[in-house]
């Protein structure tokens, strides 16, 4: 996740700002349609009660292991066929924290007839440290609220406030936040900068991916066709014009990318060559999430005796399909070992053209992570008709993720 759980300085309309994307063109959903049906054939993906979705992404570089898997675990899934993720964008413990805080205390009267006017003030200070960025070390809410109490009120009163807090203590509100403070229920790894990035924990690890290698056979020789596959969807995706790739080709120099990217738009796609093993392994959040909180404030929407008229969130902002950023969770992760591959874009492009395109960083389509040099190598090459190839070699000894399946939220 990002550095941190929670933003004071959040919105609403930034929420949904952070988790949708661009228009995507009729062509390119297409594409992106079939590339992911044909992947998901590929490979065996089981997707029993779950959908699967192509992906890229970048986790900060630091980031390799365990802590790569939980950092695309913890992603926000769109509904659509095809995903690219950054360090940028809204994570699912960060809406989690969001949903909590957004939600009335539920610790009884006493609490708040002992503080009077304070009671407020305590829990918009509990709000305000657990939303700050979540470092190594975390004061638990009795020692917080110790802190609180000795700054904020008389030694009688703090007596007082400190053993009914002591009580209310058990609640299912306050031991939610005290598992997501848990230090133990997060990982730390360098960004680019060399801070240490908060990660929460996921099950799934990168052991447990080597081990399905181990057992697998290689995928083998593959060949994709755009001309040809003419399968249909059995989940209609409700993001599939917002989110995803809308483009085969980054082209930093402008003034010739709107003619590459129409004639990119709509052309015939292959991609062939060999991959191989491939691991799909579940993944879902550990101690640090309580299902109970979320089912509570999901069967309850608009309802004042749950839901603080003063929260940053609502129920619409954070369960509503399909931009809610707690209504899908990743169920699984699709990981490919290695693997040397040709895309082809058939189309009559200039040379000068080809140098543009070749002269820009990376290619996000097909959604293999290009920008990691040491994990890919990429060159491209033009050929006689004007089409220009990628030739891709996904180095072994790195778990690739390549794909996942998300679930929509829904308790009953």
């Amino acid at each position: 996740m990002a550095d941190q759980i929670g933003n004071s300085s959040a919105s609403r309309s930034a929420l949904f700002e952070r988790i949708r994307g661009g228009r995507i063109s009729s062509p390119m959903q297409q594409l992106n349609r079939q590339w992911n049906l044909y992947v998901q054939g590929l490979w065996g993906v089981d997707t029993s009660q779950s959908v699967f979705q192509v992906v890229t992404g970048e986790p900060p570089p630091g980031c390799e292991g365990d802590a790569r898997l939980y950092w695309f675990a913890d992603q926000v899934p769109s509904d659509s066929s095809t995903g690219g993720y950054d360090r940028y964008g809204i994570t699912s413990s960060q809406a989690y924290s969001e949903l909590l805080f957004s939600l009335l205390p539920q610790d009884g009267g006493e609490l708040r007839a002992v503080l009077s006017e304070g009671y407020s003030d305590w829990v918009r200070y509990r709000s305000q440290y657990y939303s700050g960025s979540l470092g190594q070390k975390v004061l638990d809410q009795d020692a917080l609220f110790r802190k609180w109490a000795a700054r904020s009120l008389s030694p009688k009163v703090a007596r007082h406030a400190i053993s009914v807090f002591t009580q209310a203590q058990l609640t299912s509100f306050n031991l939610a936040i005290d598992a997501l403070a848990d230090p133990s229920a997060r990982i730390f790894c360098p960004d680019e900068t060399g801070r240490q990035m908060p990660l929460f924990r996921y099950s799934g690890s990168a052991q447990a991916v080597q081990s399905v290698f181990a057992s697998s056979d290689p995928v083998g020789h593959f060949a994709f066709d755009s001309g040809e596959i003419a399968q249909r969807a059995s989940h209609a995706w409700a993001d599939e014009r917002e989110r995803g790739f809308s483009r085969l080709w980054r082209c930093r120099d402008l003034s010739q990318d709107k003619n590459i990217q129409a004639k990119a738009e709509g052309a015939r796609v292959t991609v062939h060559g060999r991959l191989g093993r491939v691991a799909q392994i579940e993944t879902a959040p550990l101690g640090w999430f309580d299902p109970r909180m979320v089912k509570m404030a999901y069967r309850h929407p608009g309802d004042h005796r749950i839901w603080d008229v003063r929260g940053r969130y609502d129920w619409q902002s954070l369960f509503a399909q399909p931009d809610g950023a707690l209504s899908r969770f990743v169920s699984s992760l699709v990981l490919v070992e290695e693997g040397r591959f040709t895309l082809t874009v058939h189309a009559p492009f200039t040379r000068a053209e080809f140098e543009a395109i070749s002269a820009s960083a990376g290619l996000p389509w097909p959604l293999l992570q290009v920008h990691d040099n040491r994990a890919v190598e990429c060159r491209y090459r033009q050929d006689l008709d004007g089409s220009i190839s990628c030739d891709f070699v996904a180095r072994p000894g790195y778990q690739h993720v390549w794909g996942l399946t998300y679930r929509a939220l829904a308790y009953s």
